[in-house]
């Protein structure tokens, strides 16, 4: 028992030494609305970027029908959290509310859409 005991104090004074030398900056620490915010402008700007040549507007119906074939797979609360959130800009605390549910939850639930979206759209490309 001695013996465990030792090795756990030196792992654990080990992983102390290695935590305080890094020294984690604060300033670069974002909450999780921010990082789901921002997450959430680059889906807006990438599905709303301005198209001009007929080859890009087909292109752009084509991801459009690609993305309702992927949201017609997903779950019911991950599609509405999902369409709430990106594409109709409602907050989280109000489609929170609305589904009756927590607002981490419905930040999860919004989180595992994209997610669960990135995968179905890139099994289609």
């Amino acid at each position: 028992m001695a013996w465990l005991r030792r090795i756990l104090v030196r792992s654990l004074a080990n992983q102390v030494k290695h935590y305080r030398r890094q020294a984690r900056n604060h300033k670069r620490q974002e909450s999780l609305e921010q990082l789901l915010d921002r997450s959430s402008t680059a889906i807006q700007q990438t599905l709303a970027s301005s198209m001009n040549s007929p080859s890009e507007q087909a292109s752009r119906r084509e991801q459009a029908v690609l993305l309702a074939n992927a949201l017609s797979r997903l779950p019911d609360d991950y599609r509405e959290a999902f369409i709430r959130r990106t594409l109709e800009h409602v907050p989280f605390p109000t489609i929170a509310t609305e589904m009756g549910r927590s607002v981490g939850a419905v930040r999860m639930l919004w989180a595992r859409s994209v997610k669960r979206l990135t995968e179905l759209l890139g099994e289609e490309a």
